[in-house]
């Protein structure tokens, strides 16, 4: 399943929407689908805050295949940032010590069995997958 959705933050509403179809489609368990929400929310929510100049819609792909779900989320007309590579935040240090930003990211990877990055053609695109 893929669908375009507007740069705007108050498109998650339709995002949850979506991602509830997809999950009960597959017969996937509620659990999964808050995993899957978590990771759309967190890359589509980064793309609008860091690919600031992108104008057109955020274009997100769920796929299962096999034992394995597959999230893509593509950003059209956006120089690349490589969210992959966003350092680990260092969770030993404590809290206020610690700078903003990245826990969002880390529960992303720990949620993932992977993380990828792509770029082409002026297009980002982020794609994890998931454990059925």
């Amino acid at each position: 399943m893929t669908r375009a959705f507007p740069r705007r933050v108050d498109a998650l509403e339709e995002i949850f929407r979506f991602v509830s179809e997809f999950t009960a489609a597959h017969g996937l368990p509620e659990s999964r689908g808050l995993d899957i929400q978590f990771v759309v929310e967190e890359l589509f929510t980064n793309m609008l805050k860091y690919d600031r100049d992108g104008e057109e819609k955020v274009a997100i792909q769920l796929r299962l295949g096999g034992d394995r779900i597959e999230v893509a989320l593509t950003d059209p007309g956006v120089e690349p940032f490589d969210v992959t590579r966003v350092p680990e935040p260092d969770l030993e240090r404590p809290l206020e010590e610690r700078g903003f930003g990245g826990l969002g990211l880390h529960l992303v990877r720990k949620l993932s069995e992977s993380f990828e990055y792509r770029y082409a053609g002026g297009n980002s695109t982020v794609i994890v997958t998931i454990r059925r």
